[in-house]
């Protein structure tokens, strides 16, 4: 029983709001554009408060892509998420390139207050499975749900390696059954994981920018930790009679 990634995302969440224009926009693709990345820009229609009451605002966002949409990298008013749905690359080559993005993020965002990175990965299995894997992990067999979720967050502290900077880390943890349909028409089981970590709001610049680089290692080693725990306990539930 092997995970097939869905998604990994890295985001970085930026102090000065990002508020595109023309002038702007060229900015961004140029120092985005030794990168392989094609820019896709959009123009929508939001609204802000001001002390005169609500007005109309033109919303304009940017999103950098490779042509075959395995790596993305949108921009939004307040955060850059890096998305990759390539099923064949591991966190390490995907979190080596969003070290290099988060140099050029840097120069043009200025610093980070925040930081996540996320997986979702699925294991396909069969209903009974599903089912098995529910009452275990609930320790009831009363219930047979056809879908649920079971959801946990742990706190942890993270040091940088001279111990001058700490940082509080969330980790988020779902597990959550769904139906996804593949090779049509027949509709196949799995448990969807999904890793959601990340820094604590108020996080200062200055940690977050010493710590970066642990908080990503030490996020992939969980998460690979994580699907590797799981995929072990599912594998040995399936022995059971």
């Amino acid at each position: 029983m092997n995970a097939v990634i869905l998604q990994r995302r890295a985001t970085f969440f930026v102090s000065n709001p990002i508020n595109f224009n023309e002038d702007l926009l060229s900015v961004y693709i140029n120092k985005f554009s030794g990168l392989g990345l094609l820019p896709s820009v959009n123009k929508g229609f939001g609204i802000k408060i001001t002390p005169t009451g609500v007005e109309p605002q033109d919303i304009i966002s940017l999103d950098l892509k490779k042509l075959d949409n395995t790596l993305k990298v949108s921009f939004g008013p307040d955060r850059v998420d890096v998305l990759s749905t390539k099923n064949d690359e591991t966190l390490d080559v995907f979190l080596d390139r969003v070290s290099e993005l988060s140099d050029v993020i840097k120069q043009i965002c200025g610093s980070f207050n925040r930081l996540a990175l996320g997986v979702n990965a699925r294991f396909q299995m069969n209903p009974v499975l599903c089912q098995k894997s529910y009452n275990l992990l609930t320790k009831s067999d009363d219930v047979d749900p056809i879908e649920w979720q079971i959801r946990k967050v742990n706190r942890v502290p993270l040091t940088t390696a001279d111990k001058k900077y700490e940082a509080l880390i969330n980790l988020v943890y779902s597990l959550s059954r769904n139906e996804s349909l593949i090779n049509l028409p027949n509709s196949k089981d799995s448990i969807v994981i999904e890793f959601d970590f990340n820094t604590m709001v108020g996080t200062p610049a200055i940690v977050l920018d010493s710590i970066e680089g642990v908080f990503w290692g030490y996020a992939k080693e969980q998460i690979e930790e994580g699907i590797s725990n799981y995929k072990a306990i599912f594998e040995s539930w399936a022995q059971l009679k």
